[in-house]
């Protein structure tokens, strides 16, 4: 995808736009764009000539093009559980790809939704990122 984007949106077009290479993934970042609303129909526009077509998934100013059928961070979070023996975990995020891990109806998975949004999965919900040093701390202390 990373040539086929370097040719959809030639680097003249694309000031304030951002093609970040994960290695499996790709990220489109337009926080920096003049015009946010025409940058991201831009990058809508070719991500969908892309081939093959990638699994999309928007966040905060931000187009997020993974493979179809690759794991996500649900996939991950479950297998990292299994792996390390540990039958519980604690997981925050503020981004629509963290939908995954809130999706599961795995019970021993705690979430937290960072920001409020409506439709999100998560069973809990942070105000702000600095919310999560308290609820950190506090974890911290009662499991000592």
């Amino acid at each position: 995808w990373q040539d086929q984007l370097a040719e959809l949106l030639p680097a003249e077009n694309r000031r304030g736009i951002f093609i970040e290479n994960k290695g499996l993934t790709i990220s489109i970042h337009y926080r920096h764009a003049a015009d946010i609303g025409s940058a991201r129909n831009q990058i809508l526009r070719a991500t969908n000539r892309l081939v093959p077509q990638p699994r999309l998934i928007s966040g905060i100013y931000i187009e997020n093009l993974l493979p179809k059928g690759a794991p996500d961070k649900g996939v991950a979070l479950t297998f990292l559980m299994k792996h390390a023996g540990c039958p519980k975990a604690f997981f925050a995020g503020d981004d629509e790809t963290d939908e995954d891990v809130f999706s599961l109806s795995h019970q021993n998975i705690f979430t937290v939704r960072v920001g409020r949004k409506t439709g999100s999965l998560a069973r809990f919900y942070l105000r702000n990122q600095q919310e999560i040093v308290r609820v950190l701390r506090e974890i911290s202390r009662i499991i000592r």
